[in-house]
């Protein structure tokens, strides 16, 4: 896998953070290929995200938390930008899980 590429599309187009107290990571898109590249190499779930009147964009996205923990350790040295909120995700899994991840 394409780990920089993988972590400048979350730097540049995606997030991490959480949603109703759950973590997850996400990448916005316009491109269906790019989507199911995502989905195909790393798993998540892939919906629609409308902006009503634009291109419709895709949503790759993760929320496992042990997914979410896997993927911000192994991102965590290629993320310029998201880098410091990888690490304070995982310290939050990790303080709130322990060994279960």
């Amino acid at each position: 896998m394409a780990l920089g590429y993988l972590a400048g599309l979350v730097d540049g187009e995606g997030t991490i953070g959480f949603a109703r107290n759950r973590p997850f990571m996400a990448v916005y898109n316009t491109s269906t290929s790019l989507m199911e590249w995502l989905q195909s190499t790393i798993g998540g779930n892939v919906g629609g995200h409308d902006k009503r009147g634009r291109v419709i964009s895709y949503c790759w996205k993760v929320t496992s938390a042990r997914n979410v923990y896997a993927l911000c350790k192994t991102l965590e040295s290629f993320l310029i930008i998201k880098g410091k909120r990888a690490s304070e995700i995982m310290q939050y899994l990790e303080d709130r899980y322990g060994d279960k991840l």
